[in-house]
């Protein structure tokens, strides 16, 4: 059956090209239908007939990425009383990211690229008392679309669209400059623009203690690889002193593991969020690698927000951070190691730091978490009902 409905597409596309005389449209057109998957129409018809509660939220992440962010901004409507719909990129819905939340939280959909169209329609929107924009950059269409809503300006014609802004520095090229004088532009991080709603529930997770051998967890890519090559310079040093000590490696990068580390380096590559929830809780503390003396990393003190926060927060694992951005996202030697320029010195503290220290900093990491939920909750709750 497969392959004759793949037979069938495929005289279809022959057919309808032959129609188009403009070869660049004809082109396009191809493409379309080509990416164009039946599952997709048939879901956001389906999608399209649904009852929707008259208090209901529509969450959507057009991305493959930032799925890490979707438990908590649902956990947040949710506690506000929305019924919440979810629309993702099925390059997310196959990694999982609710993997931790209980079944019937939300109501789940994806779509390949092709598919959106279907599932974005004015009439579908005005259905949904707000629309959440999780991340308002495009990345995954032309570089002439910078924002989502270049693609589906439908959105911004809702009467209660609130997006994600991930990057303040985008506000001008995503054209948000009106949503931010709305109060309807969420950041992560506390910013002279925005508001603050930062996602740290993850769903159900086991709060772990300290691990033996210590382990360290560094998200890394390939855009950080530089940052990665200097912690495996520091691993070095560090396992002369303790080599019982291990460094996970999660995502893509581009840097090579010498042999004498290969006992302490443990590659894990890109991984569902499922694999990842584990990784963490299997974890003792996460490696930051913030360096003021990078002038890409200025931007995680003006404009953007590090995801190892998230994870800090949601799991209660310690950072190992340096101090100038310690001091701007409010970690304190209470709540993580933090260092001037001494990175193999702090992760050796970690390393030595005992049972109980670790459970005192976990306890009050797990009170800052709480009172950065109650004044996110808050902040969304007073953008929802500025109406």
């Amino acid at each position: 059956m497969q392959q004759l409905m793949e037979r069938v597409k495929r005289l279809l596309i022959a057919g309808i090209s032959a129609c188009i005389p403009h070869q660049g449209l004809r082109k396009r057109v191809r493409h379309f239908l080509r990416e164009l998957q039946l599952g997709d129409v048939v879901a956001a018809y389906t999608f399209r007939r649904l009852r929707i509660d008259a208090k209901a939220v529509l969450i959507i992440e057009l991305n493959p990425c930032h799925g890490e962010i979707l438990p908590g901004y649902i956990d947040y409507f949710r506690r506000l009383g929305y019924a919440v719909d979810v629309l993702v990129n099925q390059v997310i819905a196959r990694e999982n990211p609710l993997a931790r939340m209980e079944k019937g939280t939300c109501r789940l959909f994806s779509s390949k690229l092709t598919g959106f169209s279907f599932f974005l329609s004015p009439d579908s929107l005005e259905r949904y008392a707000c629309v959440f924009l999780a991340t308002a950059r495009s990345y995954v269409y032309p570089k002439k679309v910078h924002a989502v809503t270049d693609k589906f300006p439908q959105l911004v014609k809702h009467r209660n669209l609130i997006c994600v802004e991930h990057d303040l520095a985008d506000v001008a090229r995503h054209r948000e400059e009106e949503l931010l004088r709305d109060n309807r532009v969420v950041t992560l991080g506390r910013f002279a623009k925005g508001r603050l709603v930062n996602p740290h529930v993850f769903g159900k997770i086991a709060l772990t203690a300290k691990t033996t051998p210590v382990r360290f967890l560094l998200a890394c890519s390939t855009e950080r690889s530089q940052e990665g090559i200097s912690l495996i310079q520091t691993l070095l040093e560090v396992v002369k002193v303790e080599p019982a000590v291990e460094v996970a490696i999660i995502g893509l990068h581009t840097f090579c593991v010498p042999d004498a580390l290969r006992s302490q380096v443990v590659i894990k590559g890109r991984l569902s969020f499922a694999e990842l929830y584990e990784e963490v809780e299997q974890t003792s503390f996460i490696l930051a690698l913030l360096n003021p003396e990078n002038p890409e990393h200025e931007r995680y003190l003006t404009t953007s927000v590090s995801g190892a926060l998230q994870l800090s927060y949601g799991f209660r694992k310690p950072l190992v951070i340096q101090s100038r951005f310690a001091d701007h996202y409010g970690f304190t030697s209470a709540t993580a190691v933090v260092y001037e320029r001494d990175l193999r010195d702090a992760m050796l503290a970690a390393i030595k730091m005992p049972l109980a220290e670790y459970m005192a900093m976990q306890g009050e990491l797990g009170r800052t978490a709480e009172a950065l939920y109650e004044e996110s909750l808050s902040n969304l709750r007073q953008m929802t009902e500025r109406e």
